[in-house]
Protein backbone atom coordinates (compact mmCIF):
# COMPACT_ATOMS: atom_id res chain seq x y z
CA UNK A 1 0.00 0.00 0.00
CA UNK A 2 0.84 3.54 -0.83
CA UNK A 3 1.97 5.82 2.16
CA UNK A 4 -0.35 8.85 2.38
CA UNK A 5 2.66 11.24 2.59
CA UNK A 6 3.76 10.09 -0.74
CA UNK A 7 0.26 9.89 -2.34
CA UNK A 8 0.11 13.98 -0.96
CA UNK A 9 3.36 14.64 -2.48
CA UNK A 10 2.81 12.97 -6.11
CA UNK A 11 -0.63 14.77 -6.03
CA UNK A 12 0.99 17.89 -5.56
CA UNK A 13 3.62 17.22 -7.97
CA UNK A 14 1.03 15.94 -10.83
CA UNK A 15 -0.83 19.39 -9.36
CA UNK A 16 2.12 21.94 -10.09
CA UNK A 17 2.78 20.56 -13.49
CA UNK A 18 -0.73 21.07 -14.56
CA UNK A 19 -0.31 24.80 -13.41
CA UNK A 20 2.84 25.37 -15.14
CA UNK A 21 1.83 23.47 -18.77
CA UNK A 22 -1.24 25.42 -18.19
CA UNK A 23 0.40 28.31 -18.37
CA UNK A 24 2.61 27.63 -21.26
CA UNK A 25 -1.17 26.38 -23.27
CA UNK A 26 0.05 23.24 -23.22
CA UNK A 27 -2.93 21.37 -24.37
CA UNK A 28 -3.41 17.26 -23.31
CA UNK A 29 -6.21 15.74 -24.67
CA UNK A 30 -5.83 12.60 -22.58
CA UNK A 31 -4.41 12.29 -18.98
CA UNK A 32 -3.18 9.09 -19.44
CA UNK A 33 -0.45 10.15 -21.80
CA UNK A 34 1.00 12.77 -19.00
CA UNK A 35 1.70 9.32 -16.63
CA UNK A 36 4.07 8.34 -19.88
CA UNK A 37 5.37 11.70 -20.26
CA UNK A 38 6.75 11.40 -16.69
CA UNK A 39 8.95 8.64 -17.89
CA UNK A 40 10.54 10.01 -20.38
CA UNK A 41 14.24 9.97 -19.92
CA UNK A 42 14.93 11.07 -23.72
CA UNK A 43 13.37 13.14 -26.63
CA UNK A 44 14.47 12.63 -29.93
CA UNK A 45 13.65 15.25 -32.84
CA UNK A 46 13.75 15.21 -36.49
CA UNK A 47 16.54 18.09 -36.71
CA UNK A 48 16.68 19.19 -40.19
CA UNK A 49 14.23 22.11 -41.13
CA UNK A 50 12.89 21.78 -37.26
CA UNK A 51 15.66 22.58 -34.86
CA UNK A 52 18.11 23.80 -37.67
CA UNK A 53 17.44 25.96 -40.88
CA UNK A 54 17.42 22.99 -43.06
CA UNK A 55 20.40 25.30 -45.39
CA UNK A 56 23.23 22.86 -45.26
CA UNK A 57 26.89 24.15 -46.58
CA UNK A 58 29.26 21.47 -47.15
CA UNK A 59 32.00 22.18 -44.71
CA UNK A 60 35.04 19.38 -45.18
CA UNK A 61 35.44 17.25 -47.94
CA UNK A 62 38.09 13.97 -46.92
CA UNK A 63 39.60 12.66 -49.95
CA UNK A 64 42.18 9.63 -49.86
CA UNK A 65 45.29 11.14 -51.14
CA UNK A 66 44.94 14.53 -51.59
CA UNK A 67 43.56 15.49 -48.03
CA UNK A 68 40.93 17.77 -46.74
CA UNK A 69 39.18 20.62 -48.52
CA UNK A 70 37.97 23.31 -46.11
CA UNK A 71 35.19 25.77 -47.03
CA UNK A 72 35.65 29.09 -45.07
CA UNK A 73 34.26 32.47 -44.86
CA UNK A 74 31.14 31.27 -46.64
CA UNK A 75 27.76 32.61 -45.54
CA UNK A 76 25.87 32.16 -47.96
CA UNK A 77 25.26 28.22 -48.77
CA UNK A 78 23.66 29.25 -52.31
CA UNK A 79 26.61 31.52 -53.48
CA UNK A 80 29.34 29.07 -55.00
CA UNK A 81 31.35 32.11 -55.72
CA UNK A 82 31.53 33.26 -51.84
CA UNK A 83 33.90 32.14 -49.56
CA UNK A 84 36.94 30.14 -49.80
CA UNK A 85 38.10 26.45 -50.43
CA UNK A 86 41.95 25.53 -49.05
CA UNK A 87 43.18 21.73 -48.88
CA UNK A 88 44.98 20.40 -45.78
CA UNK A 89 46.79 17.59 -44.86
CA UNK A 90 44.71 14.37 -43.27
CA UNK A 91 45.38 13.77 -39.77
CA UNK A 92 44.46 10.74 -37.36
CA UNK A 93 43.03 11.33 -34.25
CA UNK A 94 45.96 10.79 -32.60
CA UNK A 95 47.83 13.50 -34.55
CA UNK A 96 45.42 15.43 -33.67
CA UNK A 97 44.78 14.74 -29.99
CA UNK A 98 48.87 15.29 -29.61
CA UNK A 99 48.51 18.13 -31.08
CA UNK A 100 45.82 19.84 -29.17
CA UNK A 101 48.03 18.68 -25.98
CA UNK A 102 50.76 20.43 -27.16
CA UNK A 103 48.89 23.53 -28.03
CA UNK A 104 47.43 23.43 -24.37
CA UNK A 105 50.65 23.23 -23.04
CA UNK A 106 51.98 25.97 -24.46
CA UNK A 107 49.18 28.30 -23.54
CA UNK A 108 49.13 27.30 -19.64
CA UNK A 109 53.17 28.13 -20.03
CA UNK A 110 52.31 31.49 -21.55
CA UNK A 111 49.43 32.04 -19.12
CA UNK A 112 52.02 31.24 -16.38
CA UNK A 113 54.61 33.40 -17.78
CA UNK A 114 52.05 36.27 -18.42
CA UNK A 115 50.93 35.99 -14.96
CA UNK A 116 54.86 36.40 -13.82
CA UNK A 117 56.33 39.38 -16.39
CA UNK A 118 52.91 40.80 -17.47
CA UNK A 119 54.41 41.30 -20.33
CA UNK A 120 51.35 40.12 -23.10
CA UNK A 121 47.65 40.39 -21.56
CA UNK A 122 46.04 37.10 -20.51
CA UNK A 123 42.80 37.67 -22.64
CA UNK A 124 45.01 38.04 -25.48
CA UNK A 125 46.49 34.96 -24.78
CA UNK A 126 42.83 32.96 -24.18
CA UNK A 127 41.60 34.54 -27.09
CA UNK A 128 44.69 33.53 -29.24
CA UNK A 129 44.34 29.77 -27.92
CA UNK A 130 41.14 29.48 -28.47
CA UNK A 131 41.35 30.44 -32.36
CA UNK A 132 43.94 27.71 -32.93
CA UNK A 133 42.16 25.17 -30.71
CA UNK A 134 39.15 24.52 -32.78
CA UNK A 135 39.84 20.79 -35.20
CA UNK A 136 38.07 23.03 -38.12
CA UNK A 137 41.14 25.32 -38.85
CA UNK A 138 44.17 23.27 -39.43
CA UNK A 139 47.56 24.67 -39.35
CA UNK A 140 48.03 27.37 -41.53
CA UNK A 141 52.09 25.73 -42.66
CA UNK A 142 49.33 22.64 -43.53
CA UNK A 143 47.44 24.90 -46.06
CA UNK A 144 47.24 24.81 -49.74
CA UNK A 145 44.53 27.82 -50.37
CA UNK A 146 44.94 27.57 -53.64
CA UNK A 147 44.14 23.75 -53.89
CA UNK A 148 44.54 21.90 -57.92
CA UNK A 149 42.33 19.79 -59.81
CA UNK A 150 43.91 16.11 -59.49
CA UNK A 151 42.11 12.94 -60.56
CA UNK A 152 40.74 12.11 -57.61
CA UNK A 153 39.00 16.24 -56.58
CA UNK A 154 38.00 15.48 -60.08
CA UNK A 155 36.01 12.13 -59.25
CA UNK A 156 34.72 13.47 -56.13
CA UNK A 157 33.00 16.14 -58.17
CA UNK A 158 31.64 13.95 -60.98
CA UNK A 159 29.95 12.02 -58.18
CA UNK A 160 28.80 14.63 -56.27
CA UNK A 161 27.42 16.60 -58.83
CA UNK A 162 26.09 13.93 -61.08
CA UNK A 163 24.48 11.77 -58.34
CA UNK A 164 22.00 14.89 -57.90
CA UNK A 165 18.77 16.24 -58.61
CA UNK A 166 19.28 19.55 -57.26
CA UNK A 167 19.92 22.63 -59.65
CA UNK A 168 22.19 25.81 -58.71
CA UNK A 169 21.48 28.85 -60.86
CA UNK A 170 22.76 32.25 -60.72
CA UNK A 171 19.65 34.57 -61.86
CA UNK A 172 20.66 37.92 -63.50
CA UNK A 173 17.43 39.85 -63.00
CA UNK A 174 17.92 39.25 -59.03
CA UNK A 175 21.29 39.32 -59.34
CA UNK A 176 21.60 36.26 -56.83
CA UNK A 177 21.97 32.71 -56.84
CA UNK A 178 19.04 30.56 -56.53
CA UNK A 179 19.22 26.79 -55.65
CA UNK A 180 16.09 23.64 -55.92
CA UNK A 181 16.09 20.66 -53.88
CA UNK A 182 16.86 18.97 -50.96
CA UNK A 183 19.44 20.72 -49.18
CA UNK A 184 21.87 17.59 -48.83
CA UNK A 185 22.33 17.75 -52.68
CA UNK A 186 22.07 21.34 -52.67
CA UNK A 187 24.71 21.52 -50.46
CA UNK A 188 26.99 19.06 -53.00
CA UNK A 189 26.18 20.63 -56.28
CA UNK A 190 27.16 24.38 -55.01
CA UNK A 191 30.49 22.38 -53.98
CA UNK A 192 30.99 21.29 -56.94
CA UNK A 193 30.05 24.71 -58.62
CA UNK A 194 32.94 26.17 -56.63
CA UNK A 195 35.22 24.17 -59.18
CA UNK A 196 33.13 24.75 -62.50
CA UNK A 197 31.89 21.28 -62.47
CA UNK A 198 28.12 21.71 -61.53
CA UNK A 199 25.94 19.14 -63.19
CA UNK A 200 24.82 21.15 -66.11
CA UNK A 201 28.63 21.86 -67.22
CA UNK A 202 29.42 18.25 -66.99
CA UNK A 203 26.32 17.38 -68.88
CA UNK A 204 26.29 20.23 -71.69
CA UNK A 205 29.92 21.20 -71.49
CA UNK A 206 31.87 17.81 -70.92
CA UNK A 207 29.56 15.44 -72.34
CA UNK A 208 28.06 13.64 -69.87
CA UNK A 209 24.73 11.84 -70.49
CA UNK A 210 22.62 10.41 -67.89
CA UNK A 211 21.50 6.95 -68.83
CA UNK A 212 19.36 5.49 -65.57
CA UNK A 213 18.84 6.28 -61.87
CA UNK A 214 18.26 4.47 -58.68
CA UNK A 215 16.61 6.92 -56.17
CA UNK A 216 17.44 6.97 -52.69
CA UNK A 217 15.43 3.90 -50.41
CA UNK A 218 15.67 4.37 -46.91
CA UNK A 219 16.11 0.43 -46.45
CA UNK A 220 19.58 0.91 -48.08
CA UNK A 221 20.55 4.44 -47.35
CA UNK A 222 21.38 5.53 -50.87
CA UNK A 223 21.23 6.38 -54.77
CA UNK A 224 22.86 5.80 -57.36
CA UNK A 225 22.93 7.12 -61.15
CA UNK A 226 24.23 5.20 -64.37
CA UNK A 227 26.57 7.75 -66.90
CA UNK A 228 28.09 7.80 -69.97
CA UNK A 229 30.92 9.56 -70.01
CA UNK A 230 32.57 11.63 -73.16
CA UNK A 231 35.23 8.75 -73.87
CA UNK A 232 31.93 6.04 -73.97
CA UNK A 233 32.89 4.59 -70.46
CA UNK A 234 29.94 3.56 -68.39
CA UNK A 235 30.40 5.26 -64.71
CA UNK A 236 28.20 4.59 -61.77
CA UNK A 237 28.62 6.98 -59.07
CA UNK A 238 27.13 6.35 -55.34
CA UNK A 239 26.14 8.39 -52.27
CA UNK A 240 24.68 7.81 -49.02
CA UNK A 241 25.42 6.68 -45.39
CA UNK A 242 29.08 5.79 -44.83
CA UNK A 243 28.40 2.26 -43.02
CA UNK A 244 26.46 1.39 -46.18
CA UNK A 245 28.89 2.45 -48.65
CA UNK A 246 32.12 1.18 -47.22
CA UNK A 247 31.09 -2.59 -47.69
CA UNK A 248 30.04 -2.27 -50.92
CA UNK A 249 33.49 -0.91 -51.76
CA UNK A 250 36.51 -3.00 -53.05
CA UNK A 251 38.66 -0.23 -53.52
CA UNK A 252 39.64 3.26 -52.40
CA UNK A 253 40.71 6.28 -54.35
CA UNK A 254 41.22 6.94 -57.87
CA UNK A 255 44.60 8.00 -59.57
CA UNK A 256 47.42 7.30 -57.81
CA UNK A 257 45.76 7.01 -54.71
CA UNK A 258 43.88 3.62 -55.82
CA UNK A 259 44.41 0.77 -54.21
CA UNK A 260 42.69 -2.42 -52.70
CA UNK A 261 40.63 -1.94 -49.93
CA UNK A 262 41.83 -3.19 -46.33
CA UNK A 263 40.56 -3.18 -42.42
CA UNK A 264 43.23 -0.72 -42.30
CA UNK A 265 41.45 1.61 -44.92
CA UNK A 266 38.48 1.16 -43.39
CA UNK A 267 39.23 1.88 -39.74
CA UNK A 268 40.56 5.30 -40.89
CA UNK A 269 37.37 5.91 -43.31
CA UNK A 270 35.29 5.42 -40.05
CA UNK A 271 38.50 7.82 -37.99
CA UNK A 272 38.01 10.82 -40.10
CA UNK A 273 33.95 10.04 -40.19
CA UNK A 274 34.00 10.39 -36.67
CA UNK A 275 36.33 13.30 -36.59
CA UNK A 276 34.12 14.90 -39.00
CA UNK A 277 30.85 13.66 -37.25
CA UNK A 278 32.74 14.89 -33.76
CA UNK A 279 32.40 19.00 -35.59
CA UNK A 280 28.73 19.00 -36.05
CA UNK A 281 28.82 18.24 -39.23
CA UNK A 282 26.33 15.57 -41.21
CA UNK A 283 29.00 12.98 -42.96
CA UNK A 284 28.11 11.16 -46.34
CA UNK A 285 30.14 8.70 -48.30
CA UNK A 286 30.63 8.84 -52.40
CA UNK A 287 31.64 5.96 -54.61
CA UNK A 288 31.87 4.97 -57.94
CA UNK A 289 32.86 2.25 -60.01
CA UNK A 290 33.42 1.85 -64.10
CA UNK A 291 30.79 -0.54 -65.45
CA UNK A 292 32.27 -3.22 -67.53
CA UNK A 293 29.98 -4.13 -70.81
CA UNK A 294 26.69 -3.47 -72.07
CA UNK A 295 24.11 -0.62 -69.83
CA UNK A 296 21.44 1.18 -70.67
CA UNK A 297 17.88 2.11 -69.44
CA UNK A 298 16.37 -0.88 -70.39
CA UNK A 299 18.69 -3.49 -69.16
CA UNK A 300 17.13 -5.20 -66.28
CA UNK A 301 19.74 -5.76 -64.29
CA UNK A 302 19.21 -6.17 -59.94
CA UNK A 303 20.61 -3.11 -58.14
CA UNK A 304 22.07 -5.46 -55.85
CA UNK A 305 24.27 -5.78 -58.91
CA UNK A 306 24.76 -2.30 -59.71
CA UNK A 307 25.82 -0.93 -56.68
CA UNK A 308 28.52 -3.19 -55.63
CA UNK A 309 32.01 -3.12 -56.03
CA UNK A 310 32.94 0.13 -55.77
CA UNK A 311 35.40 2.43 -55.37
CA UNK A 312 35.65 4.76 -52.20
CA UNK A 313 36.24 8.65 -53.51
CA UNK A 314 35.77 10.59 -50.36
CA UNK A 315 33.61 11.54 -46.96
CA UNK A 316 31.21 14.72 -47.09
CA UNK A 317 30.87 16.65 -43.95
CA UNK A 318 27.81 18.82 -43.91
CA UNK A 319 26.87 21.84 -41.67
CA UNK A 320 23.19 22.64 -41.15
CA UNK A 321 23.15 26.06 -38.70
CA UNK A 322 20.52 25.98 -35.89
CA UNK A 323 17.31 27.88 -35.74
CA UNK A 324 17.62 31.16 -33.52
CA UNK A 325 15.00 30.18 -31.41
CA UNK A 326 15.67 26.24 -30.95
CA UNK A 327 17.50 27.05 -27.72
CA UNK A 328 14.60 28.66 -26.15
CA UNK A 329 12.45 25.50 -27.70
CA UNK A 330 14.67 23.33 -26.37
CA UNK A 331 15.05 24.96 -23.11
CA UNK A 332 11.39 25.06 -22.63
CA UNK A 333 10.57 21.39 -23.52
CA UNK A 334 13.01 20.82 -20.59
CA UNK A 335 11.27 23.30 -17.92
CA UNK A 336 7.87 21.27 -18.53
CA UNK A 337 8.79 18.17 -18.29
CA UNK A 338 11.20 18.90 -15.10
CA UNK A 339 7.51 19.71 -13.57
CA UNK A 340 6.16 16.00 -14.22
Amino acid sequence: MIPESLIAVLTITFVTGMTQMRKRRVLIRKLNALEALGGITNICSDKTGTLTQGQMTLRKAWIPGPGVYTVSNSEDPSNPKQGEVKLSAIKSRAEIDFEEAERQETFDTQRSAAALTFKEPLEKIERDQHRHKSNNEPNEADINQSPDMVPELEAFLNSAALCNLATVRYNVQEQRWQTTGDPTEVALQVFAHRFEKGKRDLEERAGWKQISEYPFDSTVKRMSVVYHSSDSKTIIFTKGAVEKIVHLCEHVGVGKSHQEITDSHKDLIYEQMSLLADQGLRVLALAQKTWVGELNEKSNIPRSDIEKNLTFIGLVGLYDPPRMETADAIRGTFTIFSYI
